[in-house]
């Protein structure tokens, strides 16, 4: 029964392995320790692939310390386990999965069908985690290179958009039924095209926010409070506190908008050449453009101020109301 195998090739043992049911992985191989060495018909993939492949790291230790014999084997594009585990591992697992098994640390280097290297994966789809994943103990070769011609630094400094198109073709290939969630768990390159897309939907309000802000500013600098002198053209509030707490938060947010503008615009050129997503640019600009309007409503309530300091009271309500927006942005963010 531990080796019957289903229309698709699959045994009880592959699909424990594919939901991550460890102990059951456990209970057939301490039966059968070669159940773990029958490959399914589609893809030849083992439970040790389809473990690795769907991020099951506990599944892929029990497969290995009970079967260690099945750690070198090979699906139909040449992939070991390593492969996919690259894909699908968080950073913490692959570096403990190579830090303490040394089988894994002897597939780091070998290459699959287009004589891609488990470490032309890793460049390929999470180069910023690439050093983060590799340790001393693994003797890594960074200037192997493919059938193609391409080695694992070429990848890591200029990506390689063919591969990363076809792992993101297993996160998505549900085979004929029976990967229901597809071959390999979402991956970081997945994560990153669904966020290019969420980025192209949000990048104009983004722009049209931050050069209001901008546009704003700079009138604001023009139109000085309080007016200014006919004779030499200098403000006539010049020495008042407010009014220079004015002009400082003024050009704050004058440069913080700006800097929004660029860095959206930077994001969008480092989009096209590298296809690829930089969450930390993204991520730049939102807090530029927050800083901007913080900025912008304290320009305000200061400009504001040193115009009405004659009518104080009148003053005081302005400032208050102007502050209240940092009352409502807290209590935005806790909704």
């Amino acid at each position: 029964m531990i080796k019957e195998t289903d229309q698709y090739g699959w045994t009880p043992i592959h699909y424990a392995a594919y939901y991550g049911n460890y102990g059951m992985v456990n209970l057939l191989l301490e039966i059968d320790q070669s159940a773990s060495n029958i490959a399914n018909k589609d893809r030849k993939m083992t439970a040790l692939h389809l473990a690795a492949g769907r991020g099951h790291a506990r599944t892929v230790e029990t497969i290995l310390s009970l079967s260690p014999d099945c750690y070198e084997l090979v699906d139909n594009k040449g992939w070991n386990f390593l492969h996919y585990a690259m894909v699908s591992f968080r950073v913490e697992q692959l570096t403990n999965l190579l830090e303490n098994n040394p089988l894994a640390r002897s597939l780091i280097n070998e290459g699959d069908a287009m004589e891609n290297t488990p470490l032309h994966v890793l460049a390929a789809v999470r180069p910023k985690e690439f050093h983060a994943v590799m340790i001393k103990k693994t003797q890594a070769n960074y200037d192997a290179v493919n059938k193609r011609n391409v080695s694992v630094r070429h990848i890591f400094s200029y990506g390689y958009p063919k591969l990363k198109e076809e792992i993101q073709k297993l996160s998505k290939d549900f085979g004929r039924g029976q990967y229901s969630n597809g071959v390999i768990c979402k991956s970081e390159l997945e994560y990153n095209d669904d966020t290019k897309d969420d980025y192209k939907d949000t990048r104009e309000s983004h722009l049209v926010v931050a050069a209001l802000i901008a546009t704003v500013a700079f009138a604001a600098a023009l139109a000085i409070p309080g007016g200014y002198r006919s004779e030499n053209g200098t403000a006539i509030l010049r020495r008042n506190k407010a009014f220079q707490a004015f002009i400082v938060a003024d050009s704050i947010a004058m440069v913080f908008s700006l800097s929004a503008v660029f860095t959206h615009f930077f994001l969008s050129l480092k989009i096209e050449a590298t296809k690829d997503f930089d969450g930390a640019l993204f991520g730049a600009s939102l807090w530029f453009t927050f800083f901007s309007m913080g900025a912008m409503v304290i320009a305000f309530v200061t400009g504001t101020y040193a115009m009405l300091v004659p009518s104080l009271g009148l003053a005081i309500i302005t400032c208050l109301i102007g502050l209240s927006f940092f009352l409502l942005v807290i209590w935005t963010m806790g909704l």
